[in-house]
């Protein structure tokens, strides 16, 4: 996991982790020099968990499209030695149900080199986009993380395109585009459907959540971003009423709504928030009661006045260990603060 001030920007990393325990015999995290404690909660929970892995790495401060997080998370995973990885963001939470069936893909498919596995994203509680990610891979140098960690795939150099398989995998690429299904039996990649989608909670607290969309508009360099930040008066007012009344369902269904409304006047829309479900708490994953609907994550250095009350500090116990059942050849699992 990279991970950097994920109290401030409102990521469940503690809950992320837990959730990860589940599936990989050691998680790696490296902090990226947080300044809101962030680094001492990992530092607690890894006093209890053996198989938590902690560094320190600096992120590069320039680079848009996603440039720091892509570089950190490559840098960590080039110290990795697994021969299967799993990259998790520290925003995402793995149904314990779909955990055997990831551990048992690499066995299943000796010839696929990159599994997609299905992602459900969230704002609060309401789901509003469905897709697939490559994010279990065999830990070949070829592969790498690619834009801001939100997929894996191939890297390849000079030196690359000139070996025997290499060559041939560009060749059934090409024939992939003429002979269709006939060929893509060879290919490296595997789709799979899990019991239960992995959850990515790309918004849980109203206040962080606005403050990590000003963060990525400047770090991924995409304009549609800055519609999801309190420089705009209309989801300022949001947060406004938000602050009065407490009203976390209500915040997250308008923020939905006026993104959508935003199409219709031609401002530049991000494509995921066409449409948007309802998922009550017990449907949503257990590890995150008392934490889904809360206004905020762990410390926090300001409240706005009439805020609803929070989640305050840290966690009182830590997450229970889970129990270790994985084979040996699942040895990894690292995130992004995406």
């Amino acid at each position: 996991m990279v991970v950097r001030n994920g109290f401030r920007y409102g990521y469940a990393f503690l809950e992320s982790i837990r959730s990860a325990l589940n599936l990989c015999e050691v998680v790696h995290v490296a902090d990226g020099f947080s300044d809101d404690g962030t680094f001492e909660a990992l530092q607690a929970f890894a006093a209890d968990e053996p198989r938590l892995r902690l560094t320190r790495s600096r992120w590069p401060t320039s680079g848009g499209g996603g440039v720091p997080i892509r570089v950190a998370l490559n840098s960590l995973r080039r110290t990795l030695t697994a021969p299967v990885l799993f990259q998790f963001d520290a925003s995402d939470i793995l149904p314990p149900e779909s955990a055997p069936r990831i551990r048992e893909l690499p066995l299943l498919y000796p010839d696929r080199e990159i599994f997609a596995l299905p992602y459900r994203q969230f704002l609060g509680r309401y789901w509003f986009n469905e897709e697939f990610r490559f994010r279990l891979v065999r830990n070949l140098r070829t592969v790498e993380v690619l834009w801001d960690g939100w997929t894996l795939g191939y890297h390849l150099g000079f030196s690359d395109l000139v070996q025997r398989p290499q060559l041939r995998r560009l060749l059934r690429r090409a024939a992939l585009a003429l002979f269709q299904d006939r060929v893509a039996v060879d290919l490296p990649e595997q789709w799979i459907n899990l019991p239960r989608p992995i959850s990515h909670f790309y918004g849980l607290f109203p206040d962080a959540f606005l403050e990590k969309m000003r963060h990525k508009s400047w770090m991924q360099g995409n304009p549609e971003y800055r519609g999801l930040t309190a420089e705009d008066p209309h989801v300022q007012s949001l947060l406004d009423r938000y602050h009065v009344t407490g009203e976390y369902d209500r915040f997250w269904e308008q923020m939905l709504e006026l993104q959508r409304q935003r199409r219709t006047h031609g401002v530049p829309f991000n494509k995921e928030f066409l449409y948007s479900r309802y998922v009550p708490d017990d449907q949503q994953p257990t590890v995150l009661t008392g934490v889904l609907g809360a206004a905020q994550y762990g410390p926090v250095t300001h409240v706005p006045a009439g805020a609803p009350p929070g989640r305050p500090g840290l966690p009182r116990t830590l997450p229970p260990r889970p129990a270790l059942v994985h084979p040996p050849f699942l040895g990894g699992t690292w995130a992004s603060t995406k």
